[in-house]
């Protein structure tokens, strides 16, 4: 069964822009949906308490540092080091700014504990991945009834 978040990702992470049905949202998002992995790419990296792995967004292909995993969960960013940071989806509480002119290449995102992580889009698409975002947190919420 592929889940609410699962259809989001495909469509916003994988998806490919209105204008053009080549030119990709995300090109540095790798679904997991078929067989495809990055080249660093090992399950291990992704413990079984993340959920379930959407994806990868790799910023520079074959390269494992500033990439973030994408979870039924949360996400796993890479850093410098070998360890991620996880930021489940319910911990994050706010992310911005953003811009238009000029473009905005990475998203700051505070969670509840204080942290603050930067995701890092060279190529753009951090306004589409504040709509995952914020898809991610509403599928996270019990409903309100």
């Amino acid at each position: 069964m592929v889940t609410y978040l699962a259809k989001r990702a495909r469509r916003i992470l994988a998806g490919t822009r209105v204008d053009s049905i080549e030119v990709r949202i995300f090109p540095g998002y790798i679904s997991f949906e078929n067989d495809t992995r990055p080249v660093w790419w090992k399950d291990n990296l992704a413990p079984d308490t993340w959920g379930p792995v959407l994806g990868v967004h790799e910023n520079e292909p074959g390269s494992r540092v500033g990439a973030f995993v994408v979870t039924e969960l949360g996400l796993g960013v890479f850093g410098e080091g070998s360890d991620p940071t996880w930021l489940p989806y319910e911990s994050i509480i706010e992310w911005g700014p953003l811009s238009k002119d000029p473009i905005s290449r990475s998203l700051h995102i505070r969670t509840k504990s204080g942290e603050h992580v930067k995701l890092l889009f060279p190529r753009g698409g951090a306004f589409a991945f504040v709509q995952f975002l914020g898809n991610a947190q509403w599928a996270r919420k019990p409903p309100p009834f």
